[in-house]
């Protein structure tokens, strides 16, 4: 019993902005988190009896500028016997929130988006609802459309630009100008289009005039 008590170590653990004197110590300003612990009987320090939640830092006042790497300090604070152990500092790198979560400038977590939404970087953006012209899966986003053009703006939202031949821009969506069947016929029932419609350019799909047959995109003469 007496050797196990040799054991009860206190110690300190801190993370730090900055790499920490060879003692281990924080400065204060850049000290993320500090906590002292008691080694028990069994060499063990049951640190998850004494959960404390700290967040990952951030570099600059701004919501989503992390620190790359921070540092972990443990010590010995109150040796036993005059018997201490060395000071141990190991460099950390944060995890970036995985594929389909965002991180919550609030709740300081990375949250689960919706099967109905997507996200590009979820590091940096918030979950986005999917527009009607693409498919969502809480992570990825696809267009219904190809050949259809989508930019990123500002806030990680897709924003179509402009929709492929005999469809209409239709801000969330390209609309299919009415076709023939089977699709890439001509007829007189089907409508044409007459140049790429964008968001700086919006034509509409246009009906097939007397004396022509179209199929959705184009038309010919009869």
């Amino acid at each position: 019993r007496d050797a196990l008590d040799k054991l009860l170590y206190d110690v300190e653990v801190q993370i730090c902005q900055k790499i920490p004197t060879d003692q281990g110590v924080c400065q204060q300003r850049d000290t993320v988190f500090s906590q002292s612990y008691k080694f028990q009987a069994t060499g063990w320090v049951e640190l998850g009896k004494d959960p404390k939640p700290t967040p990952w830092p951030l570099s600059v006042d701004e919501p989503r500028t992390f620190f790359e790497k921070l540092w972990v300090s443990h010590r010995v604070i109150q040796p036993v016997s005059g018997k201490s152990m060395n000071v141990v500092i190991i460099p950390i790198e944060r995890i970036k929130c995985r594929a389909g979560t965002s991180y919550g400038i609030t709740t300081k977590t990375c949250d689960a988006c919706t099967t109905e939404e997507y996200v590009v970087d979820p590091d940096k953006f918030n979950c986005q609802p999917c527009p009607e012209g693409a498919i969502c899966d809480g992570s990825n986003f696809t267009s219904k459309v190809d050949g259809a053009v989508w930019d990123v703006d500002e806030n990680g939202a897709y924003q179509l630009q402009s929709c492929p031949e005999g469809y209409e821009w239709a801000e969330k969506e390209c609309i299919p100008c009415r076709f023939c069947e089977p699709r890439g016929a001509f007829c007189t029932d089907a409508r044409y289009i007459r140049s790429p419609s964008t968001k700086q350019s919006r034509t509409v799909c246009q009906g097939c005039p007397e004396g022509a047959l179209c199929d959705g995109a184009s038309l010919i003469s009869r």
